[in-house]
């Protein structure tokens, strides 16, 4: 494992988002990172292999953050 880790936001509410988010997040693991995403977007995302997180650091130490499917602002 190379420590790398990215923090994947989906939109959950749009259907497109949630395969979005399964396709960067199995490319990701592929690539050797571990890939948080929101706790509670984990049910709904079926992303087997991901790290639940919550609250405001779940970001800190990210290398990247991800944001898909949000409002085009």
């Amino acid at each position: 494992m190379s420590g790398r880790e990215a923090l994947l936001v989906t939109h959950t509410g749009r259907r497109q988002s949630s395969a979005h988010a399964r396709s960067v997040a199995a490319d990701l693991m592929k690539a050797g990172f571990t890939v948080r995403v929101l706790a509670e977007e984990v049910p709904e995302l079926e992303l087997p292999g991901v790290q639940p997180v919550r609250g405001p650091a779940a970001a800190e130490g990210a290398e990247i953050v991800f944001a898909l499917g949000g409002d085009g602002t």
